[in-house]
């Protein structure tokens, strides 16, 4: 994401999301970062992200098995049918509230929902903020992002790729290499020894077959129920 249009999410224990612009924009609650020539960062860094995956999953399956096996577990149950969002402000939140006193809450929770639908809401409300704070900066800069670039741990799994783009309405881009800092080193040496003169050539190295998710026919039932509960705008 190193050319104006583009867009990127790091989705670690927090998330970091932005959009590159040929020209600066101010956005409510957003940072406005120089990044080059005729490059400008809009977006900025939140406080919660994975680590509110991990948290509902912990509550939920506390067993020894690998985080990701506890995830497709828990996820495995259908949906109860019923629109249930959650909040995901554990930790207050920075971009684009900057309170710290935010919390999260599940909105819509009914005795039919089970632990799918909760793990399944988490994920929804991080990939909702992600929209918020997109769509502010695209809002600002007057353009839009054909799709979103998504790195970290929170990344690599598919069931998460698909509800952003579920929610943002464009296709996700996931790296196809696992450890995009062992993979970026060896890209990065190759640079300094002249052979990738050109960052965007490096970034090819780097995930030479990058895993696309596009977004499903349902994504209008995500906006009709950030409507419902009061999400859509906040």
């Amino acid at each position: 994401a190193l050319h104006p249009r583009h867009a990127y999410g790091i989705s670690g224990s927090s998330e970091v999301l932005g959009l590159l612009s040929d020209k600066p924009a101010d956005a409510e609650g957003l940072v406005t970062l120089r990044w080059g020539e005729g490059l400008w960062h809009i977006g900025g860094p939140g406080q919660n992200g994975s680590n509110a995956l991990a948290w509902i999953v912990d509550c939920l399956d506390a067993g020894k098995r690998p985080f990701a096996e506890r995830i497709d577990a828990l996820l495995e149950p259908p949906a109860a049918g019923r629109p249930l969002l959650f909040h995901p402000y554990l930790h207050g939140e920075r971009t684009p509230f900057w309170d710290g006193n935010l919390r999260g809450a599940f909105l819509g929770l009914t005795a039919r929902h089970g632990p799918g639908d909760m793990v399944r809401a988490v994920m929804q409300g991080v990939a909702f903020l992600n929209r918020l704070v997109l769509e502010r900066a695209e809002e600002a800069a007057g353009i839009r992002a054909p799709e979103l670039r998504i790195a970290g741990g929170g990344g690599r799994n598919a069931a998460w790729n698909q509800i952003r783009a579920d929610i943002l309405g464009r296709p996700v881009i996931a790296a196809s290499e696992p450890e995009l800092g062992r993979s970026g080193g060896r890209a990065g040496a190759r640079g300094g020894r002249g052979r990738d003169v050109d960052v965007s050539v490096a970034a090819e190295a780097i995930s030479p077959r990058p895993v696309r998710f596009e977004p499903e026919a349902g994504v209008g039932l995500y906006d009709k129920a950030a409507i419902k509960f009061g999400y859509a705008g906040m």
